[in-house]
């Protein structure tokens, strides 16, 4: 894999991802430094959606270093980013400068595809599919894209807007990825359906797990059945 510069930052990641400890307690002014330094970086132009100042700074690549690769102090590239705030015009350049579309986080195993699948961004999940993102990867925890999909409709059916109608958001993006897993690969579907995380459930079991049938619907809840 090619090594790739990394980004120090307090602010450069997200700290609430499920089992995530932070271990830095950066100075005011260490932290400081770091806020100015993710400020300029490719990272922040991903976050605010600034797709010029992203085209910029691939355009300014030093030789043998590509901002389409570097990562931040937890591991998260550019297309991690931008994948998680659904920007296609972002996630077409960083593709084309070379990012690695599966490209994971050392410590949660988290990829582009995952979070993309995680904000409900299907116009995103079928840019990176369609350059060779893997459907069956899985994170640090065992979840594969099914585990994670199943996770973002009980969230959202458990929360406080958990009504059926924002639950039934992810259905375009279920349906999609269930027959995308389906085609040409023969059981490979029924493969990602079974498949167990690091707490023994299907992705089924975990749509179930909070009683979020009151709020999905049966079109969506048939999504994670195994096929006749």
């Amino acid at each position: 894999m090619t090594s790739s510069t990394t980004i120090s930052s307090s602010q450069c990641h997200e700290h609430d991802h499920p089992g995530h400890v932070c271990n830095h307690a950066p100075s005011s002014v260490s932290e400081s430094l770091d806020e100015i330094e993710f400020s300029r970086s490719i990272f922040a132009a991903c976050t605010a959606h600034n797709v010029d100042r992203v085209q910029s700074i691939l355009l300014r690549q030093k030789r043998g270093e590509s901002p389409a690769i570097t990562r931040d102090s937890a591991g998260y590239t550019a297309l991690h980013y931008a994948s998680r705030t659904g920007n296609m015009a972002t996630c077409t350049l960083l593709l084309n400068a070379g990012a690695d579309v599966d490209a994971k986080t050392p410590e949660l195993g988290t990829t582009a595809l995952m979070r993309a699948i995680q904000q409900n961004h299907l116009d995103v999940a079928k840019l990176l599919v369609s350059y060779g993102a893997n459907l069956q990867e899985q994170n640090a925890s065992h979840e594969n894209v099914f585990h994670i999909l199943a996770l973002a409709i009980r969230d959202q059916a458990g929360s406080g807007r958990g009504v059926f109608d924002e639950s039934e958001s992810f259905l375009e993006l279920a349906t999609w990825l269930r027959n995308k897993a389906k085609v040409g690969h023969p059981g490979r579907l029924e493969a990602l359906l079974q498949a167990r995380d690091v707490r023994g459930q299907t992705p089924e079991e975990i749509l179930d797990s909070a009683g979020s049938t009151e709020t999905t619907s049966v079109a969506l809840r048939e999504i994670f059945l195994l096929p006749p």
